[in-house]
């Protein structure tokens, strides 16, 4: 196919790259940067195929409106009109524990729920008597956190489940400041956990007591609907179906071979592909950081989609969904979805990624 050279190169046609190629787009002509896919379609796993009148997201199935930069990102595209807000049901969750689910109420009603023993919940009511963390010169995990926070009982089956649902990993390994750098924000600012909760209820009243903040927000069509107007605004800049085989360090420029013969000189390399197609990429240049690279662990997930009929479930749909901690008979991380985006035509289905 040739030969090319650019300013910049995306390796990576997922939401990550696409956003990387759009802020390109603002400071760069439209030749001056180019962005390789190796799959047919862009988006990555923030797919949706559309059928039958449901919209099924392959992966997320939606983003936290917490964060400006992303709003501002869709705004760019166009997208404003056609964002999605989770209903007001959705901060009604549940936690799957000996064969029940148990709504995740807030203080002082969470006193008389089930989901902890009565110690575990005693333990959890004397949150606003820790102290906050003084020292900070080594990390504490998400469990450490949660353990000196609100008790080891509570780490284990709130802040465990949560951890699964939101990262498929293991609160034992995560790292706090990484995960949940608010969380740890709110212990430094407010001294106490219950004290931050207080002060976010008063600022959104239907704020959950588990789970980020933020509402849960998505686009009529699905997510994939961000991706699609992305690719078409960046137009000939995206190259779906080109996979990177190589990447060369030469002189002053980035050598990058592809699978289907074309070659690309560039100057600036940007990676937005998973962690184990870069430590590929970057060994015959940088052996310490493809082996980085390649410690880095993915979790063995899969979604699945279900859908019914309305008139075939007979309970109310008013909750976000449910969390599985460790030790429950379920081999499930959770489920969420329902008709969480209530404007929209077309549904999101039920899902098993417990976000």
């Amino acid at each position: 196919m040739g030969r090319i050279d650019v300013d910049s190169a995306v390796i990576g046609g997922g939401v990550t790259g696409l956003c990387v190629g759009w802020e390109l787009s603002k400071r760069l002509p439209p030749d001056a940067f180019i962005i390789l896919e190796s799959a047919s379609r862009p988006g990555g796993t923030a797919l949706t195929d559309r059928f039958d009148g449901w919209a099924v997201d392959h992966g997320p199935n939606g983003f936290l409106d917490r964060e400006p930069l992303t709003l501002n990102w869709a705004r760019e595209l166009g997208l404003e009109s056609r964002l999605v807000r989770a209903s007001q049901s959705a901060a009604r969750r549940f936690l799957y524990r000996d064969g029940i689910l148990h709504e995740l109420l807030p203080p002082p009603r969470f006193l008389l729920s089930p989901v902890l023993s009565p110690r575990g919940r005693i333990r959890l009511c004397m949150e606003p008597l820790i102290p906050p963390r003084k020292s900070e010169k080594s990390s504490e995990t998400v469990y450490e956190f949660a353990a000196r926070r609100i008790g080891r009982e509570a780490a284990q089956k709130l802040v465990g489940a949560m951890v699964l649902g939101v990262y498929g990993g293991d609160a034992e390994q995560l790292e706090m400041v990484s995960c949940f750098p608010r969380l740890a924000e709110m212990e430094a600012r407010y001294g106490s956990l219950f004290r931050a909760l207080r002060a976010r209820r008063r600022e959104n009243p239907g704020a959950s007591p588990m789970g980020p903040g933020g509402w849960l927000t998505s686009f009529s069509g699905g997510v994939e609907t961000l991706a699609e107007t992305a690719a078409g605004k960046l137009k000939n800049a995206l190259r779906p179906g080109v996979s990177a085989a190589a990447v060369t360090r030469q002189g002053a420029a980035y050598q990058i071979e592809t699978d289907s013969g074309l070659t690309v000189s560039a100057r600036r390399l940007f990676l937005a592909c998973p962690s184990w197609q870069a430590a590929r990429l970057v060994a015959p240049m940088h052996e310490r950081g493809a082996l980085a690279l390649e410690r880095i662990p993915y979790a063995p997930i899969a979604v699945i989609a279900l859908g019914y009929a309305r008139e075939h479930v007979g309970h109310p749909l008013d909750g976000f969904g449910f969390l599985v901690p460790r030790g429950e008979s379920m081999r499930l991380l959770g489920a969420c979805g329902h008709r969480q985006f209530s404007r929209t035509r077309l549904q999101p289905a039920t899902c098993s990624c417990g976000l």
